[in-house]
């Protein structure tokens, strides 16, 4: 059964459907641009800042030329550095520590506050997360979203095997499963739990900073390109200055073009964004 689950592709209601264009054929498509760097992200606010300081020039300044490589699942992010297809990827501090463990070099850069998101379906009429018991939670394992989703069980009194735990890796898969009544919950970043919330389900628990989900960039230790690296967490941190200095309408139209979110979403999203700083 879960393999169905898996193998079934929704739309979400905050995805645009031409979103399905993978990084493999955007890399593909760039082959004749000379990069200094393939840098993998995944569809959440963590990832605005690289796409800003792309845009608006930052990246130039510096003197990097940058190739931004989207993926949809912490998974292919991880897979694409280790297989050598980017040079850097976002990465959660728990999957980090996952891979250290098994033996690859890897480091670090930035740690940057993650915010997920326990969000019920509507079906079930959840109110808060103990009325999870013996449902079904989407999430990734071995990442900071399962660190994230055990601690606020924990919190409501409930033990890991009071719930199920479907494995689903695709950000906006998860959050589609809702939607067509294929989970009971999902654990959610906060860009997907706003979208699922605007299409009608509740949001348990939110907002809650968890040290082993926090994002990080991360490279092999033998990269030959620390310089460019390091021009990268410059670019990112002046990127992240002005967005928190001018607010996320200074993102609207990478929402529309990176991200491929319709533009009524993008509205809603912002005016739920009130807050000028995604890591506040």
């Amino acid at each position: 059964m879960l393999l169905l689950l898996v193998g079934v592709s929704f739309v979400t209601g905050c995805q645009s459907s031409t979103s399905d264009t993978s990084a493999e054929k955007s890399s593909k498509a760039h082959d004749s641009i000379a990069y200094d760097l393939r840098v993998a992200v995944l569809p959440t606010l963590e990832a605005l800042p690289i796409y800003y300081a792309q845009q608006a020039g930052i990246c130039d300044s510096l003197g990097i030329t940058i190739e931004i490589l989207p993926y949809v699942s912490q998974f292919d992010c991880d897979t694409a550095l280790l297989n050598n297809a980017v040079d850097v990827c976002m990465m959660d501090r728990t999957r980090f520590a996952h891979y250290l463990s098994k033996g690859h070099k890897l480091s670090s850069q930035l740690r940057l506050d993650t915010r997920y998101a326990l969000v019920a379906s509507k079906d079930i009429a959840a109110k808060k997360v103990g009325d999870l018991y013996n449902h079904t939670i989407a999430l990734s394992r071995h990442s900071g979203a399962e660190v994230f989703c055990l601690n606020e069980l924990a919190d409501a009194g409930l033990k890991r095997e009071d719930a199920h735990y479907p494995q689903i890796n695709d950000l906006w898969l998860r959050a589609d499963m809702l939607t067509n009544r294929q989970v009971d919950a999902a654990v959610l970043p906060q860009l997907q739990a706003i979208c699922a919330e605007l299409q009608g389900h509740t949001v348990l628990k939110e907002d809650v900073v968890v040290e082993g989900a926090k994002m990080q960039l991360v490279f092999p230790s033998n990269s030959a390109k620390k310089a460019e690296i390091s021009k990268l967490i410059k670019a990112y941190e002046l990127g992240e200055t002005a967005i928190a200095n001018q607010g996320m309408p200074l993102c609207r139209d990478i929402f529309i073009n990176a991200y491929k979110l319709p533009v009524a979403d993008v509205d809603s999203i912002l005016k739920t964004l009130h807050s000028p700083s995604i890591n506040q």
